[in-house]
């Protein structure tokens, strides 16, 4: 279902974590590699190019090969909220909130690897056409 909004222009796409089934399963899936992040069914962010922001830290997340991308603008879509594990660090949020976070290689174990994860969709706001209204460079970095 899509929602619209005429007199803003603004176009919704209910996210894809927007169901408690979804909410369950990918604190379940973090849960299973040692995490205790709990995804929470409150939703923030708009369905915009710029609507998140990257933190202005730079660590292997924000800063690589392909440039750093801190304290820029992350395109967006509805994300759930999480609580946070206390171990991992935020990379996006969206008035404040945090929506996109990762776990340090290290982090969840001796041989655990980088975890990055969040409450949007990925294939919303990743992969999108360039020429479109919602394209992000940002994103593809991240």
């Amino acid at each position: 279902m899509i929602l619209s909004d005429p007199e803003s222009s603004r176009v919704s796409v209910p996210s894809l974590m927007s169901d408690v089934a979804e909410q369950t399963a990918a604190t379940w899936l973090l849960s299973a590699i040692g995490a205790t992040t709990v995804f929470q069914p409150a939703l923030v962010c708009d369905q915009e190019p710029g609507g998140g922001d990257i933190d202005s830290a730079l660590n292997e997340v924000t800063a690589g090969p392909f440039g750093t991308v801190s304290d820029g603008s992350f395109a967006t879509s509805l994300s759930s909220t999480f609580s946070p594990d206390g171990r991992e660090l935020d990379v996006v949020a969206c008035g404040g909130t945090p929506v996109r976070a990762f776990f340090a290689a290290g982090a969840l174990g001796p041989h655990a690897g980088l975890v990055l994860f969040g409450g949007d969709p990925s294939a919303f706001d990743l992969f999108t056409d360039p020429a479109g209204g919602y394209y992000n460079p940002n994103d593809q970095i991240v």
